[in-house]
């Protein structure tokens, strides 16, 4: 049995036509690029409705298939993109293709004149109808130069066609009846009054108690999953901007604060609706002039930062290889020479925050983290409080932990998992007993005090994911499959454990199905459809079939 139907999803609907152009990268996946290569002109692709599919059968669907993208989309059926398309869709067009033929389906004159009509890319201006001169302009201009003809035109929208006939000929056969219709509106309409019990795995960490063999075990058992995170070391040299203040605040004349205030006027407005007023220039001066200087301060920093850092790359250039001189060693010497401090900042994780003698700076620790050892020299790097150079002195990558250094996470891992599993032993017992209870309802009401018990908003099985609380999409499932007056299976979630009681169902009125029944009906009649069409799908699926990627 054939598997490219299943790599592509519902694939029925997206050969007729294409509604949004997607990414074309996963199109270059293994098994359709290249899907010519390595196969000779008598080899098989496969087979559909008992017949082969030959090399030549896949090259002229690849080529009519171009040309069936570009009617549908506008782009020219040269595009690369076009012709990777066509070749992704090329064995499953032969098998529709000869599913109609199997089917006796045939496309007449008439027919195919009025499909080039309806095409967008022969569209008169404005809409107004068909224009001939574009169609005779898309074959001058579009299809011969690429190598096509007006008969690969005509063939494409033929296919295109019987396809679309096919797919008629599936749905258009679907009947539905009123008694159908009544069912299916009570079944998703069908309002519920539900209680939610919740047995979390946080309620019951105090009772779960772990032995130092217990974390060892786990431990050795997980051993793989524990790592220690990647580590850098670098130097750094920084270029405080506050040292750069008072060459920025000589720099910024009273026009470049005028420009900026009449640039940015919506910034400066003071109240709400019809209080809203805008704050008068000299009122907003002091504060423009404080944000241009510590812009202009940046920019210094960087402007100083970014001549070392070239000096360095100068330098480095320079170095001769066979005297095997250190990068390190040359950062060094040129901060030493423009008097420069420099900060080592020892091993950090590349998940810190912060770094040894700098502080919390996540934007560095990023930058710095990136660095390679064939390039260990940045780019300035704008940080919080100051520009940097920095030069990457030594990465280490992420090793088995030792048992010390992650014992106290396997103790926390530990406990959540053993307690998450009482909470699903509790809710379990629980679930018993209330289902053998007289009255379960009463008795959950006196839980309410010890257990986590929430009712859900009355819903419809039509919008059950539209349950606004933590696992309310599940927590209506449940209840969908629960008898009124009873207590649901056990469902277990990531945090424990949930059940519901289900005080009431409600099955909806004659009048409220007659109020909607139209709407009803049109909802009915495409889920049938859908079924129909998955049908078959199956069944062309299973009359067709291709060897494996490496088979003739």
């Amino acid at each position: 049995m054939n598997s490219v139907f299943n790599k592509h999803g519902r694939w029925l609907f997206g050969i007729i036509t294409i509604i949004i152009i997607v990414s074309f990268v996963g199109f270059l996946t293994p098994g359709f690029t290249s899907l010519f290569s390595g196969r000779g002109a008598g080899a098989s692709y496969g087979k559909a409705f008992g017949k082969t599919i030959s090399r030549d059968d896949m090259y002229e669907q690849v080529r009519l298939g171009c040309v069936a993208l570009s009617l549908q989309t506008g782009f020219p059926p040269s595009a690369s993109f076009v012709s990777q398309m066509a070749e992704s869709r090329a064995f499953e067009t032969i098998c529709m293709v000869r599913a109609g033929d199997n089917q006796g389906i045939k496309v007449g004159t008439q027919e195919l004149a009025d499909f080039m009509k309806r095409m967008p890319v022969f569209a008169a201006k404005e809409g107004a109808g068909f224009d001939k001169s574009k169609l005779e302009a898309y074959i001058k201009n579009q299809l011969v130069p690429a190598g096509f003809s007006s008969q690969d035109l005509d063939n494409a929208a033929r296919q295109s066609l019987v396809i679309q006939k096919l797919i008629n000929q599936v749905t258009e056969n679907v009947i539905v009846t009123d008694d159908e219709v009544r069912e299916f509106f009570k079944a998703v309409h069908e309002k519920f009054d539900v209680s939610l019990i919740s047995l979390l795995a946080a309620d019951f960490k105090k009772d779960i108690r772990i032995e130092e063999k217990d974390l060892k075990n786990f431990y050795e058992a997980n051993k793989d999953s524990y790592l220690t995170a990647p580590k850098t070391r670098a130097d750094l040299v920084s270029f405080s901007y506050q040292n750069f203040v008072k060459s920025a605040a000589k720099s910024i004349i009273p026009e470049d604060i005028k420009l900026y205030y009449d640039q940015n006027i919506a910034e400066f407005t003071e109240g709400k609706d019809k209080d809203k007023k805008t704050i008068p220039f000299d009122k907003a001066m002091p504060g423009i002039k404080v944000k241009l200087i510590n812009e202009k301060s940046k920019t210094l920093a960087m402007e100083s930062a970014q001549k070392f850092a070239e000096k360095v790359y100068e330098a480095l250039e320079n170095a001769s290889s066979e005297n095997n001189v250190a990068a390190v060693s040359i950062f060094q010497d040129e901060a030493k020479k423009n008097n420069f401090g420099t900060v080592d900042t020892d091993w950090f994780e590349i998940s810190a925050d912060s770094i040894k003698g700098i502080g919390k700076d996540s934007q560095l620790v990023n930058n710095i983290s990136q660095l390679q050892e064939r390039m260990p020299v940045s780019d300035p790097i704008q940080g919080a409080k100051a520009a940097y150079v920095a030069l990457l002195k030594g990465k280490q990558p992420a090793a088995k932990a030792e048992y010390n250094t992650v014992k106290s996470k396997i103790a926390k891992q530990l406990i959540e998992i053993k307690a998450a599993q009482l909470a699903r032993e509790k809710a379990r017992e629980l679930r018993s007993t209330l289902d053998k209870s007289a009255d379960a309802q009463k008795e959950i009401s006196q839980l309410s005090k010890k257990l986590k018990i929430e009712k859900l908003d009355t819903f419809i099985p039509l919008y059950k994911e539209r349950v606004q609380i933590q696992n309310g999409p599940a927590a209506a499932e449940l209840a969908m499959n629960t008898a009124q007056g009873k207590v649901s299976s056990v469902k277990d979630v990531p945090e424990g454990a949930i059940f519901v009681f289900v005080a009431k169902r409600e099955i909806p009125s004659l009048d409220e199905f007659e109020k909607q029944k139209a709407f009803v009906e049109l909802i009915y009649k495409q889920e049938k459809q859908k079924a129909a069409l998955e049908a078959f799908e199956a069944w062309v699926n299973s009359q067709c079939s291709a060897p494996q990627r490496g088979q003739n």
